[in-house]
């Protein structure tokens, strides 16, 4: 019995010993793996297309912004503003230089207030900046409480990270070892800062490459909107998979006719998108937040100008009405 015993001991030492360098290894491993650093999270909205909110912190208010990658400046609106914040003077609005104001909408003249420290998690955003007031009453009717639009100006100051099965858009410092090592497991792509500093990422749409802006504030049942330069450049080179005609009433003198269009072929950073729908407009490209839906992962890289998704990414088609249902709909538009 005693060599039995032995072999059993000599069993329960190596155990133990395989034990504890498993342990050393496991505490030496997580030693080097970073933890999740994020300074604020933003929750992604279940329901497909979905705004992003941003809940910003000052004292004893909260407030809802809209997370807006199209926002050159940060923006809020009439009501709060008069109730919570000091409007700027005359001078203060001429220092700030109100009057070039990129948030400035056609024939506009809104007032400027001054935004109070505001904290989102443990994000505390620029402070000493000035923010255009709009009314959105009206929009809040649609999307609830809308306080204002957290801009260009607070977002590119961390790195995002998109995650739609963990229902997050999370936040981080620029030297996140975390963020550097997720967006090291994705394929990236060139992000351009345009228009002023709206970010952009190139794809090729029939053969043609195209710059859209990543509008985080563009909502819809489709993917965003295609500029007519490419559209007319699509249709000529046979490049447009399918497409219908939307006539909405529009004021006198004035046609809203547009397209709505699948591209044959699209593809982002080598990886194939097809069957993406879009709205033709008169401006710029865009991807809307409908777009962002699509994508199990993505990372704003703001430090390096850099945008990217998994490599396996597979985007569900959008939707595209039929003529009959674009018809009825503008009927009875008009009709109202």
């Amino acid at each position: 019995m005693l060599p039995e015993r032995k072999v059993n001991w000599c069993c329960r030492a190596n155990t133990a010993a395989n034990l504890l360098t498993i342990a050393i290894f496991s505490i030496a491993a997580s030693a080097c793996t970073p933890g999740n650093d994020a300074l604020t999270v933003i929750p992604i909205d279940p329901a497909p297309s979905a705004l992003l909110f941003a809940k910003l912190v000052s004292g004893p208010h909260t407030y809802r912004f809209v997370f807006s990658t199209n926002a050159l400046t940060m923006i809020v609106d009439t009501t709060m503003a008069k109730r919570d914040l000091k409007q700027l003077t005359q001078s203060e609005c001429k220092a700030q230089d109100c009057a070039n104001d990129s948030s400035m909408q056609a024939g506009a003249s809104p007032e400027y207030y001054w935004l109070p420290p505001l904290k989102s998690g443990q994000w505390a955003l620029p402070e000493d900046s000035a923010a255009a007031a709009f009314d959105y009453r009206q929009i809040a009717a649609q999307y609830g409480q809308i306080d204002g639009l957290l801009g260009l100006p607070a977002i590119t100051t961390l790195n995002w990270l998109w995650n739609r099965g963990a229902g997050t858009m999370s936040g981080y410092r620029y030297d996140s070892q975390f963020f550097s090592q997720a967006r090291d497991a994705l394929v990236c792509t060139a992000m351009e800062m345009i228009e002023g500093g709206k970010p952009a990422i190139q794809l090729e749409v029939g053969g043609q490459r195209e710059w859209f802006v990543l509008d985080t504030s563009a909502d819809g049942r489709l993917s965003g909107n295609l500029s007519r330069t490419l559209v007319s450049a699509l249709r000529s080179g046979h490049g447009v998979a399918a497409e219908v005609m939307f006539s909405p009433p529009a004021p006198s003198g004035q046609s809203w006719r547009h397209a709505l269009l699948k591209p044959k072929s699209m593809s982002l950073a080598g990886i194939r998108v097809d069957g993406l729908a879009f709205d033709e407009a008169d401006g710029r490209s865009t991807l809307g937040i409908g777009f962002l839906y699509k994508l199990d992962k993505a990372a704003f890289d703001f430090a390096n100008h850099r945008f990217c998704v998994p490599a396996s990414t597979r985007v569900k088609p959008d939707p595209l009405p039929t003529q009959a249902e674009l018809d009825r709909l503008a009927a009875s538009a008009r009709r109202d």
